[in-house]
């Protein structure tokens, strides 16, 4: 990062006056020194003793395809049925009436852009959005005029911008500030707060439950939406959410279903602040589902109650890129029952905490998913590394939903000190586990992990799992994986 700090000095001397400036401008960039290899003949204590199976059960902790949510919460987290962001109608419960202590409010990353001029019909306080839309044309743009514009709730035409800056106020009793009726529709410049939507309803509701309920070309940028009941911002198909402020929603942040879509650039924090939800089922940052070519760059994921980024139930082609994941409670990136997806170039930093269970709570997981690659990333001080689980889970889409043609290279994994681990012994690990009882499920895979860059406080210990059991760099290497990487001490 450049920092450049500028002073100018004034001193009087006697006659005269001297007017110094000094710049001085410094650049500091962390250079991580290459480790040397460990050697396979040298300190080989072969495989730990240590069991990788699930502690007492096969736990299942995220959401499952199909149907309907669970109606305990709090119970088993493995269904009978696959769940998807399931069907809920307008009418569906409000949040809880007692309003807790909210958390902290997020850190500011810098300064806000200033919002676009609005050009465009006028919405006054007190005005209904609804009744001027219904009065206007299709592609009609309007400027809501600064202030707080309550219990506004809009069914847009095709073409429709809205436009600040002002604030949209549900006032814990509207369910949806907009709804999924109209293309190429633009939010823009707005803060959209206390709207008492239930679970998987976004405030910004740009597409349905089933692939076919989504809208086309919505562009929802800098927006801030925060303290709602559910879920903040709901995808569709070809949308952009760019630049947005998603904080401290009671379930979820973004998520939903849809094509060709980006997600760039957005805060996305502390939302599931209260654990109203079980974020095994879907809570937290993200979660995306049954999306196709989907996109998610640069944005900054941090202290959700749930996994930070999360892609569930048969997505295909999802890229996650650039993003910054930190201190979120379950794993940082996590890609589940799903397809092909690239994972690159992300910095990942101290998830999965609050998830201490077997592979789980993981800076990157790929759970029962196919051909993905995961390069370029930096992983610090997360629970687990970068780990990979097989379960039986059934198939999906685009066939089995099993874990195999992954590709592991060329990422940094850290711990500066030992993680707490579980009561069975789990914890701080990179590699691959199953929990289907078949410890040669994955031969004929094509599961590697290659040219990584590993630092942990002690590189004689057991840092990587396969398929069942703890194994030492040395033993790791003996099964062909990490020949051409390198370990050192944190």
């Amino acid at each position: 990062m450049l920092r450049i700090d500028q002073c100018s000095l004034a001193a009087a001397i006697v006659g005269a006056v001297l007017l110094a400036l000094t710049t001085g401008i410094t650049s500091a960039a962390a250079a991580m020194t290459a480790g040397t290899s460990i050697d396979p003949a040298e300190g080989d204590t072969s495989t730990s003793a240590l069991s990788l199976d699930p502690p007492g059960h096969d736990a299942v902790l995220g959401s499952h395809a199909g149907g309907e949510p669970y109606a305990n919460l709090q119970g088993d987290s493995k269904p009978n049925s696959e769940p998807t962001l399931g069907q809920v109608s307008e009418e569906a419960a409000a949040p809880p009436s007692v309003e807790p202590a909210p958390a902290p409010e997020p850190e500011p990353v810098g300064p806000e852009p200033e919002p676009e001029a609005c050009q465009g019909v006028s919405i006054a306080v007190g005005q209904s959005i609804q009744t001027l839309v219904d009065q206007h044309p299709a592609g009609t743009t309007f400027c809501l005029e600064e202030g707080v514009h309550r219990r506004q709730s809009v069914r847009p035409k095709d073409g429709n911008t809205f436009a600040g800056p002002a604030t949209l106020d549900g006032e814990d009793t509207t369910i949806i500030a907009f709804h999924p009726t109209g293309d190429n529709v633009a939010i823009r410049d707005l803060v959209l707060e206390r709207y008492a939507n239930p679970a998987q309803v976004g405030v910004i509701h740009g597409g349905g439950h089933q692939a076919s309920d989504s809208r086309y070309g919505w562009v929802v940028e800098r927006n801030e939406v925060r303290y709602n009941a559910g879920l903040g911002i709901r995808i569709g198909h070809r949308m952009i959410v760019r630049g947005n402020n998603v904080h401290h929603n009671r379930q979820l942040g973004i998520g939903g279903i849809g094509d060709s879509t980006l997600v760039e650039g957005n805060v996305i924090a502390y939302n599931n602040y209260n654990m109203d939800y079980d974020p095994g089922w879907e809570a937290g940052g993200t979660k995306f589902v049954l999306t196709h070519d989907l996109v998610v760059r640069g944005n900054h994921s941090h202290h959700n109650n749930g996994p930070g980024l999360w892609s569930d139930i048969s997505n295909m082609r999802v890229t996650y890129e650039d993003n910054l994941v930190e201190d979120n409670s379950q794993s940082g990136i996590f890609h589940e029952i799903s397809y092909d997806a690239v994972i690159r170039n992300n910095i990942v930093r101290r998830n999965g905490h609050g998830q201490k269970s077997w592979m789980y709570g993981a800076g990157i997981l790929i759970a029962h998913s196919s051909n993905v690659e995961v390069y370029g990333n930096t992983l610090t001080d997360n629970w687990n590394g970068i780990t990979a689980i097989q379960q039986a889970r059934g198939s999906g889409s685009y066939g089995p939903w099993e874990l195999r043609n992954l590709s592991v290279h060329n990422n940094t994994v850290s711990w500066t000190t030992e993680v707490a681990k579980d009561g069975s012994g789990h914890g701080g690990v990179s590699g691959a586990a199953q929990d289907v009882n078949d410890a040669a499920i994955f031969d004929g895979r094509n599961i590697q992990f290659e040219s990584n860059t590993y630092r942990v406080p002690d590189p004689m210990k057991s840092y990587w799992a396969w398929p069942h059991s703890r194994r030492t760099m040395t033993a790791w290497q003996a099964l062909g994986m990490d020949s051409n990487s390198t370990i050192t001490q944190s």
